[in-house]
């Protein structure tokens, strides 16, 4: 036999000493157990079976049970049930002096063990993978030959669920109770069996013409032949030849005591999905299991840290468990061994939100967990989202956060993205330091830390973050970690490794590249290559996310108003701060806190199971109501009526608006008039007097609300029947061409020109097969655009002829089961500022497809290399073509609510009310509208959909055009109210406005969170005198603009804050005649957050 095929035979021995097959009652694993207890004499069992799939807590169990006599392997179901267990053990005489005795349990689902009094003890994960945990480790006092009471919670559903990979749950699982035993555990074998993983690891995962590897190899093959089953003494003699590898201190943290510098921080974390493959109710417990189980490993192993993201689930675990929630405040404050990490409300999806539901993600996690821990956050911690605004450097800066991290990146399916430690520069130049890279602490995670470190160039620190998915460490992984650790103290073959936190990693890279200024730098947004189904999937949660954020944007507007003009009204905060509460408890949005449950980063972009995802859509219809009854609260206070009042228009935007708007069942109280009418267009302009006509008209209205009034010049809609299913409507400035339901043809009169290509069709719905690789949800890959097929039109009719509107329906058949019915509508127009023409869309769908995606194509005559697409506080810039390989995996990106293609002079947009997957490649803007994956959701998104979209053309480019203030009045329309008191009503609702650069968006006005007359549960940060409000303003177009503030309030100081609302610099004010007016100056796409103190 040759000298390599000798190295290979003792190689492929090295795994008989630990394998779970055939040898196993001679190897290792035969002695590890000393001796195993499970009769009756010993271990009682008792049984209480939770009835409706509900999952109550321990002093409701105890009101509640009635409890039965069961025995090991008894069955426990159906799916998603919990089972509570009263245990009674009695532990053998013999075996006081043992180091341990424990109780084995194990039940093929998940547990979680309670004391006699309630207190929680520590999780339970069954099975038999990595991630099992079924030790309870007994006190050594109940060695006393008594009998010693303990409960378990079990839930009949595993750490991900009840599902075979991402597949749907299985709704007839049945389980059962494998393990109840009493164990006296041979702690000598088990520490053995944790020192030859890592020696075999080495001789197999180092470089394999070492010397290293050849000891490793060596001292492997002399422990296999020195072990003997059932001798206990060789045991011993086989630890004392690991020590040769492995050093003498890898029981204990000593081990990481030794000199060097560390290159690598080791810090243990568990990343709970908030929602995925299991019901929210079901997370409330899963966060239970796993950091109590963190808090035992931390009594153990006096080194680790651990770090934990998210206050919502620390504001559950406080709800539930509160003694629980008590002994993490305590390892937090005292050794600073439990880290709170990432100061936003949940790990949240970042694509689809808005800018200002990002503020609040850590405006709400900030203030808990200064308010709980003392301390806010400085590390954004995002380890798994499915891409990455541009916006979040500058957001993360304003809320205190110094540095992120993810590892989501090593993700991407077409390139590597090139680094690891880097400078992350935003939107508007705001740099944060990144890094980005779950381990199971073994040899391999270990020499990865370097291997795959793609900027030792700048800085050798790495980051090891272990722990099981939903889970977190285990005692196997400390184990492994200290053993790693001997490697390096005693061979030197591994990078030394120490446990730390986050934060401290992060000040070491500081520390090594002078503040960061050494550190390469990535400019732009972090585009995940992956997932890009997500963009679409599940469209009633996205349409409910985006009519949500804008509705809490009105609801604040108008509560801070009312609290500020009307004394008997009180800002509703513990009232909303309740529905938030609810509505995070359901993952729906109500307002920006609730936003947050549902931003969760599998819950909005679709990828749970149907279960969550039924909840979310009923709740957000049960936000749009109670939300509307809040703000309509709000408007009565300020001055409208229910009944009886002049009709007025309410804008709740800064800037004039002209439009047409459906007014039904609303009637004048202005003399000599008291007939419905169905439209009415609306200038809001100038304060004036008016009156309502009945018939419709243009008109003009004042400020920020508006009386309907006489009409001025426009140029009237009509619609032309040329011949059969051809037809075109014209209003002055657009005439366009519908043949057989599709634009072929778009003449702006303004200019002369032809906006649609020759033989092109505009408004082309597609349907393309969509079978991704593997993830259904997640994922729509670049091959299916080669799929593509055009649907066509059954029947086209004239549904509205003018003067104000004119639009077709068209109805086009999908399959046997779905089909489209879509209003094309042209609007007469005025060329009074602040108007647009443009070709709307309202889409109704039946949706009954299989892994089947729709589409509507907008090809036009516009040449440009770029892009532009709304995002969160901004625009950003995408490639129209695939030069390179970075350009073509960008076939599907993220737009809010537009995007636009322009070139010197003029351009188009596609305006959306609830979409945010987009394409343009070339010159086709492409505009995805439903998806229909089979899994986790075998349901997903099947049924009636309804939304809205409009094609824009433009003279100028985008800013020129002004498409964002376009956008903002396409999702927020003009409310139509009544009111006997126009001059309370407009007194209130002009007292604040913005003047100036049209690029500088109004977005947010609120109350301060700190305000004394705010009802808060969060008692520990301090209130502050008076009252204030608050403005968030940003630079949406990119470059230098200036606006100014008008008030009527009676201001006393103005100051600039972070989005956590803690003062800045003072700015100063100016008074003219009643106002006070505030200049603002704005870099570009800055977001700037305003404090006027009252």
């Amino acid at each position: 036999m040759s000298q390599s095929g000798l190295q290979d035979l003792k190689k492929n021995r090295l795994g008989s000493l630990l394998a779970d097959d055939q040898f196993k009652d001679v190897n290792l694993r035969s002695m590890l157990d000393i001796a195993r207890f499970d009769d009756e004499e010993f271990v009682k069992m008792q049984k209480y079976s939770v009835p409706e799939l509900r999952r109550p807590l321990f002093e409701q169990v105890l009101e509640q049970a009635t409890w039965e006599n069961v025995i090991k392997g008894v069955a426990l179901g159906p799916s998603w049930s919990t089972h509570w267990f009263k245990i009674l053990v009695r532990i053998p005489k013999g075996f006081e002096k043992v180091e341990r005795i424990q109780f084995e349990f194990n039940m093929e689902g998940e547990g979680m063990i309670f004391s006699e009094k309630g207190d929680v003890i520590h999780g339970l994960t069954g099975g038999n993978g990595l991630d099992c945990r079924k030790e309870f480790i007994l006190p050594e006092s109940w060695r006393d030959g008594y009998c010693h009471l303990f409960y378990i919670e079990t839930a009949v559903n595993g750490m991900f669920g009840l599902s075979d990979g991402i597949s749907p749950p299985d709704m007839g699982r049945v389980m059962h109770v494998n393990t109840a035993d009493i164990v006296v555990p041979n702690m000598p074998a088990y520490r053995l069996f944790w020192d030859f993983q890592i020696i075999s690891d080495c001789a197999i995962k180092l470089p394999q013409n070492s010397w290293e590897s050849y000891l490793a190899l060596e001292i492997g093959n002399k422990i296999q032949n020195a072990f003997m089953s059932g001798v206990q003494d060789t045991l011993e003699e086989c630890r004392k030849l690991a020590q040769e590898f492995l050093g003498k201190d890898v029981d204990s943290d000593k081990v990481f005591d030794s000199k060097g510098d560390p290159i690598i921080t080791a810090v243990g974390h568990c990343h709970i999905d908030t929602a995925w493959l299991w019901p929210y109710a079901e997370t409330r417990r899963k966060i239970a299991r796993s950091w109590s189980t963190q808090l035992d490993l931390m009594d153990r192993y006096p080194e680790y840290t651990f770090t934990a993201s998210s206050a919502q689930q620390y504001k559950w675990l406080l709800e539930d468990y509160p003694e629980l929630f008590a002994r993490i405040q305590d390892a937090n404050e005292n050794g600073g061994k439990f880290k709170h990490i990432g100061g936003t409300w949940v790990e949240m999806d970042t694509n689809i939100p808005s800018g200002e539901s990002l503020v609040r993600q850590f405006l709400y996690g900030q203030r808990f967990f200064e308010n709980y821990f003392k301390k806010r956050c400085e590390t954004f911690w995002l380890p798994d989202t499915f891409g990455y605004s541009i916006a979040l450097p500058q957001i993360c800066r304003l809320a205190g956060a110094k540095y992120f991290f993810t590892q989501k990146l090593s993700w991407n399916n077409i390139n590597k993205f090139p680094h690891t430690t880097f400078n992350w520069v935003g939107l508007d130049g705001t740099q944060t330091p990144a890094e980005s890279y779950n381990a199971q602490c073994d040899v391999d995670d270990i020499i990865k830390c370097v291997t795959q470190h793609k900027n030792l160039g700048e800085d050798k620190t790495s980051l090891l973050l272990f722990g099981n998915g939903d889970g977190g460490p285990n005692l196997p992984m400390l184990e492994r970690l200290r053993r790693c650790r001997g490697v390096s103290n005693t061979i030197g073959a591994l990078p030394l490794s120490k446990t730390g936190s986050a934060d401290q990693f992060f000040e070491d890279i500081q520390k090594n590249t002078y503040q960061g200024r050494d550190l390469v730098q990535w400019v732009g947004e972090l585009y995940l290559e992956f997932h890009r189904g997500t963009y679409t999937t599940q469209a009633k949660i996205k349409a409910g996310n985006r009519h949500s954020e804008l509705l809490m944007r009105d609801i604040e507007y108008f509560c801070t108003l009312a609290s500020l003009f009307n004394p008997t009204y009180k800002f509703p905060k513990k009232n909303m701060d309740v529905l938030w509460e609810k509505v995070l408890l359901y993952f729906v949005k109500l307002s920006y806190c609730a936003d947050l449950r549902n931003q969760f980063h599998d819950c909005l972009p679709g990828s749970a199971i149907e279960m969550v995802n039924v909840d979310v859509r009923e709740i957000y219809d049960e936000v749009q109501a109670t939300g509307n009854n809040i703000l309509n609260e709000s408007l009565r206070a300020l001055g409208f009526v229910d009944d009886g009042g002049e009709v007025v228009a309410i804008n709740s935007l800064a800037w004039s608006r002209t439009e047409i708007i459906d007014i039904q069942s609303i009637t004048s109280t202005s003399p000599g008039d008291s007939k419905r009418f169905p439209f009415v267009d609306i200038r809001i302009d100038s304060v004036e007097k008016a009156v309502v006509s009945s018939e419709p008209k243009m008109v003009s209205c004042p400020g920020n609300t508006a009386k309907f009034c006489e009409s001025k010049p426009y140029c009237s809609v009509d619609v032309q029947r040329i011949k059969d299913n051809v037809f075109k409507i014209k209003n002055g400035v657009l005439e366009v061409t519908i043949e057989n339901g599709i634009i072929t043809s778009i003449y702006d009169q303004r200019v002369n020109r032809e906006i649609v290509p020759d033989g092109a069709q505009v408004g082309k719905y597609m349907i393309y097969n969509d079978q991704p690789l593997f993830w259904d949800a997640w994922d729509t890959e670049i091959y299916h655009l080669e799929t593509g097929h055009p649907l066509t039109s059954t029947k086209v009719s004239v549904i509205e002829s003018g003067p104000l509107r004119s639009s077709i329906l068209v109805e086009t058949r999908i399959s046997e089961k779905s089909w489209i019915k879509t209003k094309i509508s042209l609007e007469a127009y005025n060329g009074q500022d602040g108007a647009w023409s443009m070709i709307k869309y309202d889409a109704e769908v039946e949706w009954q497809e299989n892994r089947k995606f729709l589409k509507i194509e907008f090809p036009v005559d516009v040449h440009s290399g770029e892009a532009n697409y709304e995002c969160a506080f901004g625009v950003i810039k995408r490639p129209t073509h695939a030069n390179t390989s970075w350009d073509a995996a960008k076939f599907e990106v993220v737009c809010h609510k537009w995007a636009d293609i322009s070139e010197n002079g003029y351009g188009v947009a596609v305006l959306n009310d609830s979409k945010y997957g987009f394409a343009t490649q070339g010159n086709l803007m492409r505009l995805s509208l439903l998806r229909s994956p089979k899994a986790p959701d075998a349901h997903a998104d099947m049924g009636r959909h309804k939304f809205k979209f409009a094609l824009l053309p433009h003279i100028g480019n985008y800013q020129q055009a002004n498409i964002s203030r376009a956008a903002y009045n396409f999702n927020v329309p003009l409310r139509v109210g009544q009111t006997k008191d126009i001059i309370a009503v407009n007194s209130a609702l002009n007292s604040i406005l913005l003047a100036g650069d049209p690029s500088i968006i109004l977005e947010t006005i609120k109350r301060g969170e700190d305000d004394e007359d705010m009802q808060t549960s969060l008692k520990n940060i301090p209130k502050r005198n008076g009252r204030s409000v608050i403005l968030r303003l940003f630079e949406t177009y990119g470059g230098h603009a200036t606006a100014k503030i008008i008030t009527t309030l009676p201001i006393k100081n103005v100051c600039k804050t972070n989005i956590l609302e803690d003062d800045g610099e003072k700015i100063k004010f100016d008074k003219h005649d009643a106002c006070l007016e505030i200049q603002i100056a704005m870099r570009a796409f800055e977001i700037a957050t305003i404090r006027l103190i009252l």
